[in-house]
């Protein structure tokens, strides 16, 4: 028996295919997310439904027609974003993504929506979640006819997959979608209606990865899930475990019985009735890619030709790191886009001296940064003393050894990496699982995963 774990990122759309028995992943396929549409606004950022689940079915028909035995179908997707159905379960609207910007155009009043629709309602709402982008479609007329109900892209995969028609959303999609009460699990109806947003738009809410419908060939597909939870699921992570998620951005994760959380921790609706902790930097890798480019610049006003420059400065930071005396180097804040509760926070860098101010001190410093920003976020969570293991994902962590050391030593535990590097639609194959009924716990399936060793 197989299953099939799809991940609808914003870039690109991810499917695995897992054998159920031993975990191993038989297959993957990676495929661009060319669903790209342009919008009649600048703040728009659409993407169009039909081509996404074209590359969805894409992947599952090839595979289901080479091993008739796949069984079942997990779905995570990007989350945050929202499209339209009609009372017919069928697409009248464009994806748009949770980076869509309307939530930042300003009212009359000169504040922003989001920042009205979060003093309307309580909740603390951003551009791109999709009750921002519903009001302002609200707001100013431009609900699309026959519009019924709001859903992920997720949740409409999996409709077209299993011919349903009405969309189910898992938890974890809908606390992405903003007025979401952690406390009772599900959606916040009197300040739903404070806004001016009728129930009837609302899907139904799943707080267990149930089955969303079958395919016509008899395929169990899972309600979807958000990419945040299917990776922590994935990597394998939980009781106990910290997820370190260092890609562009950077994910510090814990699972945590409450809403409260901390400051500037989020607390969001995971598996099992628990919830995770998570703390986001805007500038994980981002802010590496940077230095390089920094670099990059410097050789072209010298009209120079460098080698790889990421292997030079790795190779050169790691000789700074293992010398003695590197206590005394730069400090360097990498928050070069801000917070999400602060955009306009920058970086800066400490402690420059004759001796320190070399491209060796600014780049072991900007790794040392990355890691402080997550640090800082985990040693917030209240749980973060129950910390026993240490799980890293992301190609940040995947292809720079040296920031795994600086990880490891400054979260004072050895790292597991994962070894198969689709950790959200690894993690949705394996939640089918549990769908299928043979695990009696999500978690159960979790023994399956399979790690390199600690050093890489």
């Amino acid at each position: 028996m197989k299953t099939i774990g799809l991940d609808i990122g914003t870039t690109t759309v991810c499917g695995v295919l897992v054998d159920a028995e031993t975990g191993r992943m038989l297959a993957s396929r990676t495929l661009p997310n060319d669903a790209a549409l342009p919008g009649s606004q600048p703040w728009e950022r659409l993407q169009s439904p039909a081509r996404l689940e074209t590359l969805c079915r894409s992947l599952v028909d090839a595979w289901a027609d080479e091993y008739p035995d796949v069984a079942g179908i997990g779905i995570s997707n990007q989350m945050h974003g929202m499209l339209y159905l009609d009372a017919h379960g069928e697409a009248v609207s464009p994806l748009a993504t949770w980076q869509d910007e309307r939530g930042n155009r300003p009212l009359e009043t000169g504040v922003s929506y989001a920042a009205r629709l979060s003093a309307l309602t309580g909740y603390p709402m951003a551009t791109g979640y999709g009750f921002c982008t519903h009001w302002h479609h609200l707001q100013n007329g431009t609900v699309p006819a026959g519009a019924a109900k709001l859903c992920t892209i997720g949740d409409y995969i999996a409709l077209r997959l299993t011919g349903e028609t009405a969309p189910r959303m898992h938890a974890t999609n809908a606390a992405g979608f903003g007025l979401y009460d952690l406390r009772t699990g599900g959606f916040d109806r009197p300040m739903l209606k404070a806004a001016g947003i009728a129930e009837s738009w609302l899907p139904a809410v799943e707080t267990a990865p149930v089955c969303a419908g079958k395919t016509p060939l008899g395929q169990t597909v899972t309600v979807a899930i958000g990419d945040n939870q299917a990776g922590f699921f994935g990597s394998g992570s939980g009781e106990g475990a910290v997820l370190v998620n260092i890609g562009t951005s950077g994910q510090v994760s814990m699972l945590a019985d409450t809403a409260e959380t901390g400051p500037d921790i989020d607390a969001r609706p995971y598996l099992g009735g628990r919830m995770l902790a998570v703390g986001c930097s805007l500038c994980g890798g981002e802010a590496y890619a940077a230095l390089k480019r920094f670099f990059q610049r410097a050789a072209d006003l010298m009209n120079v030709k460098p080698g790889p420059l990421y292997a030079a400065m790795n190779a050169a930071a790691e000789a700074l790191y293992d010398a003695p005396g590197r206590l005394n180097g730069l400090r360097v804040d990498t928050r070069l886009c801000g917070t999400r509760a602060d955009a306009s926070l920058r970086a800066s860098v400490q402690g420059l001296g004759l001796d320190t101010f070399t491209p060796e001190h600014l780049t072991l410093g900007v790794l040392c940064g990355i890691c402080d920003e997550l640090l800082g976020y985990w040693r917030a969570m209240p749980a973060h003393a129950e910390a026993r293991r240490l799980v890293g994902s992301g190609n940040g962590l995947r292809k720079n050894l040296l920031l795994r050391r600086i990880v490891s030593e400054a979260f004072g535990m050895p790292m597991q990496v994962p070894l198969y590097e689709e950790e959200a639609a690894y993690g949705v194959a394996l939640l089918s699982l549990h769908t299928l009924g043979l695990y009696a716990a999500p978690q159960d399936a979790q023994a399956l995963i399979p790690y390199q060793n600690a050093e890489g």
